[in-house]
């Protein structure tokens, strides 16, 4: 069997950014998709809410399969551009 792939504590931090990035993306996409009377708009809304939760997933599985544990992060990339760019 192989040996599973080590990361260092800094890559295994950035792993769970991009995860709870995605999985952030994919909440704020999935609440504007309650909002929108579009039904056109719903339906695109509502795929890219799905895909990204799916990457979350994938950044998940990665996270576990490399021997590390998906952790809490507040600091998505989102939050950043919202905090610098108003």
């Amino acid at each position: 069997m192989p040996t599973a792939l080590r990361v260092s504590d800094r890559e295994l931090l950035w792993l769970n950014v991009y995860r709870a990035s995605e999985l952030h993306g994919g909440l704020v996409l999935g609440r504007l998709a309650l909002y929108v009377r579009d039904p056109q708009l719903m339906l695109h809304l509502t795929r890219h809410a799905a895909e990204e939760v799916e990457h979350a997933q994938l950044w998940t599985e990665t996270i576990l399969a490399v021997g590390g544990r998906p952790r809490p992060i507040r600091n998505t990339y989102q939050r950043v551009y919202a905090r610098e760019v108003g």
